[in-house]
């Protein structure tokens, strides 16, 4: 899935290269991106959710081939949480734009430098743009200058891709992972395999881990009936993990009875 936002970049940077400055960020050519994004996340998940399904239901005794992944409810958990994906992602690489830009002409650059900095930066969220700009500031006040400078840029801007291309990769695994194995131990509660009255889901994180945020710490060990949310710090109503951007928690089915000493 790290390739979704390597496309969505070649895609925005054609444009910039063979346009020049866009006019408005609406100018962009958004409806390919958006179906690329689409493209990518569906056939990366579709896989993962199937297996996640399948793996759950193993592990508390019900035959695997009773989860699909073209059930009703799997398949609008898809189409929802696919356009959410769709979304947000466009959202955001926008607002990055819009960064891009706004910096290029606030430092009053010439339009063909101006195509080239927002060339650079097309595909990152809009804190990642500011953090390049800084960096750019840096080194200018350094002395850098001419292609080393372009290189130095260049540079950061495609470590910056990579970081959000990972970001996404993992957020959106974890994601389906988790919504496969809600959907399988949902679907086999309604079929019967599954008595909600005996089961529950735990929250599990990764305790113990400097990797493990306060919030995420305060979820393990929460449990949740097998078709209702789990509660957030903040108060809110989570139905399973992820809770934020990398998150690396997941749920497990436990009996009723059987608490965690």
């Amino acid at each position: 899935m790290e390739g979704l936002m390597h496309r969505v970049r070649e895609i925005l940077q054609g444009w910039v290269e063979q346009n020049g400055v866009p006019p408005s960020v609406e100018a962009l050519p958004w409806d390919a991106v958006e179906r690329v994004i689409l493209e990518e996340w569906t056939n990366s998940v579709h896989g993962v959710v199937g297996h996640a399904g399948k793996e759950a239901l193993k592990d508390v005794g019900i035959p695997a081939d009773s989860f699909h992944v073209q059930n009703p409810d799997t398949l609008e958990w898809l189409r929802t949480h696919g356009a959410e994906l769709v979304t947000d992602v466009t959202e955001k690489t926008k607002a990055g734009i819009r960064e891009a830009v706004r910096t290029a002409i606030e430092n009053e650059e010439a339009p063909r430098e101006q195509a080239k900095v927002i060339r650079q930066l097309v595909g990152l969220r809009e804190d990642q743009v500011q953090q390049i700009q800084r960096f750019h500031d840096q080194l200018v006040e350094d002395g850098v200058e001419g292609d080393a400078l372009d290189r130095a840029m260049e540079k950061r801007g495609n470590r910056a891709m990579q970081q959000r291309a990972m970001n996404i990769a993992r957020t959106e695994t974890m994601a389906a992972s988790n919504a496969g194995m809600h959907q399988a131990w949902d679907g086999a509660r309604r079929a019967g395999y599954l008595d909600a009255s005996l089961m529950e889901r735990e929250w599990i994180a990764g305790t113990g881990s400097a990797r493990t945020c306060e919030d995420c710490e305060a979820m393990d060990g929460q449990r949740a009936p097998i078709d209702e949310p789990f509660t957030t710090p903040d108060g809110d109503s989570i139905m399973m993990p992820p809770l934020h951007p990398s998150c690396r928690c997941v749920c497990g089915l436990v009996f009723k009875d059987d608490e965690t000493e």
